[in-house]
């Protein structure tokens, strides 16, 4: 799935893509963990609280009610998998979290 975010011209400044997936990372509907493939934020917007607003879609979204855990590939360490992120911490924390850890 992708949510995207647009400005008032209608051109995408944000999005994520994300799917649900099995311990194993093969896609699965309503898993207990969910993917985040991608995610790209334009350089103006950087600053603002993108990420907490991605985090509200996620946790509103009917897709993803059964989902405890979060966790996405890390770039910077060559495609290293992140740490398990609980849910809970990732709604509490949000986009100071989220930046720290990305």
């Amino acid at each position: 799935m992708i949510f995207s975010l647009k400005n008032e011209q209608g051109f995408i400044y944000a999005y994520i893509g994300w799917e649900t997936v099995d311990k194993e990372g093969k896609n699965k509907n309503d898993s207990e963990y969910l993917y985040i493939n991608d995610l790209w934020i334009h350089p103006q917007y950087r600053k603002g609280k993108i990420i907490n607003l991605f985090i509200r879609l996620l946790e509103k979204d009917h897709r993803t009610k059964n989902v405890k855990y979060i966790y996405w590939s890390r770039e910077k360490y060559d495609g290293r998998l992140s740490k398990l992120l609980t849910r809970n911490r990732a709604v509490k924390k949000g986009v100071d979290y989220a930046y720290a850890i990305i």
